[in-house]
């Protein structure tokens, strides 16, 4: 399994992808959120995901229940799916958290892979806070596996 982070690791140094790319989602009142939209300084989680997926819920119940680990990180929850099932999927699981990052959109332009690279259900690219590629899993992980590689400190 380490073989495979390494790899991952060495394609994105070698492809010269491992910055935050450009992108542009769209949020359930229209608006588009790019990078710019972020907060500065924060590292960003990325998860691609569909909200009807058991193994989405799952990396959320991560979440739920590691809240304090993720307050001052940028989520972005991306899924094809429509708007309707994202929202719903964003109320059952994070309405009663304090997490003002955390963001669902949905890839209208069905680009995720130009951006981020392959990626599958689930499929989960985390980014250091200077916006440096940090890690990428294809399977739903903890909150200590997560953020190993963005807090180092801790």
């Amino acid at each position: 399994m380490k073989f495979i982070s390494i790899l991952t690791i060495l394609f994105f140094l070698i492809d010269g992808t491992n910055d935050v790319p450009d992108f542009q989602f769209e949020a359930a009142d229209g608006s588009i959120i790019t990078k710019e939209n972020l907060e500065e300084g924060k590292p960003i989680i990325i998860f691609y995901f569909d909200p009807e997926y058991t193994s989405s819920i799952d990396q959320a119940d991560f979440i739920y229940w590691g809240e304090e680990d993720y307050v001052d990180i940028n989520i972005l929850w991306v899924s094809t799916a429509d708007h309707d099932l994202n929202s719903e999927f964003l109320e059952d699981n994070f309405s009663e958290l304090d997490l003002p990052l955390i963001r669902v959109v949905k890839d209208t332009q069905n680009k995720f892979e130009d951006w981020f690279g392959y990626a599958e259900v689930p499929t989960t690219y985390v980014y250091d806070n200077e916006w440096k590629f940090a890690d990428r899993f294809l399977r739903v992980e903890n909150t200590e596996e997560l953020l190993r590689n963005i807090r180092k400190d801790d």
